[in-house]
């Protein structure tokens, strides 16, 4: 009996908070930010724990970097360096240099998630929300 009221009364508060009905507007920031937060964390871990899926993230990743491999490359030669990439290495340089390691923190995932989160938990019309999304993590 008190387990049945004691799950009630924590989905009523979930549900209060999430919808931001009887709160402060910061509490219902800042618990929607680290709920959505939290969620970005779990869903990473169960991506790093399942082979398929790490598989599947590893490929993408690679070709993010890659990506990213291309236009330095792009953009060097642009303004008149001789460019070389080693694409195992990943790595990225002006002829004569050691040059640069593009890693997996270089693609900006986390970042994107904190700016998602961020932007989610505010409190303003969707249609908003949207536009800040699509800007901002493009």
């Amino acid at each position: 009996m008190l387990k049945n009221e004691l799950m009630n009364k924590l989905i009523l508060f979930g549900y209060k908070i999430l919808s931001g009905e009887g709160t402060s507007i910061f509490r219902t920031f800042i618990v929607r930010f680290v709920m959505l937060f939290a969620l970005w964390k779990a869903l990473f871990h169960f991506i790093w724990t399942v082979p398929h899926y790490l598989e599947v993230y590893n490929e993408f990743s690679l070709d993010v970097i890659s990506m990213i491999l291309q236009q330095v490359s792009v953009i060097l030669t642009f303004v008149g360096h001789e460019v070389v990439i080693v694409e195992p290495e990943r790595l990225v340089g002006i002829v004569g240099t050691v040059g640069v390691s593009v890693g997996e923190p270089c693609i900006g995932f986390g970042i994107h998630a904190l700016f998602v989160a961020l932007i989610m938990s505010y409190g303003n019309r969707w249609g908003k929300k949207w536009w800040f999304l699509l800007v901002g993590t493009s």
